[in-house]
Parts: structure tokens; C-alpha cells; sequence
């Protein structure tokens, strides 16, 4: 097991081989007592902390008796093959529902895209005015925390903060994508 103390500050690296390394990584070699996944995924678990401690003006690193003052909970191996296996499980849960929000993002592209078809090309011939002709554009008013309401005006959060960002995201990509059959 390698762990990175300079460059890539915060990292680890599980090997499977003997492997040549320089002065940026340490080698910890576990004992029997601990399993290697268990102490990936706690190493994981302090990396914020590791690079918050890391010195130095332009590489942030950290010292090997720091790596070795390091504090690791050593429940026994049973415990620690469980907790691996629950978190394992949890990490394929987590991918499983940012492959959902990519699909929704797709979905809600499509949406709008039916509603109100391509911006650039402007297919569905809406007119087009310019934004000054018909608005009034004024300076940026600084939403307190005061103005944010449940229901009514100015500002309604959940519905707010949902249409603009997708709002932003669709149009910051420059033109929205073209409708496929899978969406």
C-alpha cells in the first residue's frame, strides 16, 4: 500500500506488485490484523484532514513522523471485512443514482428542447427581440435571507433555484443537444 506525503498529498494506492517508488509516496506495509481495504477506505476517510496539514509554499507535503502520529481505529478483521462490505455497497449505491441524475439531466434537456426547441437555430420561428427592447434590465438585487419566501414574491426558492439551473445549464453549453431516440 502506497500513500502519497507531497505531491498527490492525501492519496493512496493499493498495489499488486513490487513497485519502484520515489520521495513523494511512503510504502506502509500492514500487518495481518488489518485489512488492506479497511485501511484504504480509512485512510480515504482522513484525507481532508492529511491535506489540511500538508506544508510547504508551492508542493504541500507532510513529514513522516506525521504519518506515523497518525491515529487508525482497529476494530477486529471481521468488523473490518463488514464495514469494507457495507461501504463497498453504499459506493455502488452512490454510483447507481449519479447514473440516475445524468438520465434526468438528458430527460430534463429533452423537456426543454420539445418546449421550446433549438435556441440557436430557433426552429419553431418565435420572434426574437432584443432583451432591452422589452425589459427593463437593471442591476443585480442581492437576495437576503429576509426576501426568500415560502410562497408569494420575491423569491420562491425551490422552484427558483430548480428552472435556473437548469435553465443556466442548458444554455452554457452553447446550444442545446439534439433530441435521440433514447431520450
Amino acid at each position: 500500500t502506497l500513500i502519497s506525503t507531497h505531491v498527490g498529498l492525501g492519496k493512496i494506492c493499493l498495489l499488486m506488485q513490487d513497485t519502484a517508488i520515489n520521495q513523494d509516496l511512503k510504502g506502509v506495509i500492514l500487518p495481518q490484523s488489518v485489512d488492506k481495504m479497511f485501511f484504504a477506505a480509512w485512510y480515504k476517510s482522513i484525507a481532508d484532514y492529511v491535506i489540511s496539514n500538508g506544508k510547504g509554499a508551492t508542493v504541500k507535503g507532510v513529514t513522516m513522523k506525521f504519518v506515523n502520529d497518525l491515529k487508525i481505529p482497529i476494530p477486529p478483521i471481521n468488523d473490518q471485512q463488514r464495514i469494507v462490505a457495507e461501504l463497498d455497497c453504499l459506493n455502488e449505491m452512490i454510483a447507481l443514482k449519479q447514473e440516475q441524475l445524468k438520465e434526468f439531466d438528458k430527460l430534463a434537456q429533452s423537456i426543454f428542447y420539445n418546449m421550446f426547441g433549438d435556441p440557436v437555430t430557433n426552429e419553431k420561428e418565435w420572434d426574437v427581440i432584443e432583451l432591452g427592447d422589452k425589459c427593463e434590465v437593471t442591476s443585480f438585487k442581492r437576495v437576503l435571507i429576509e426576501d426568500v419566501v415560502d410562497s408569494g414574491v420575491p423569491f420562491r426558492v425551490e422552484f427558483y433555484s430548480n428552472f435556473v439551473n437548469i435553465v443556466k445549464h442548458l444554455f452554457t453549453k452553447g446550444a442545446l443537444p439534439k433530441m435521440t431516440e433514447s431520450t
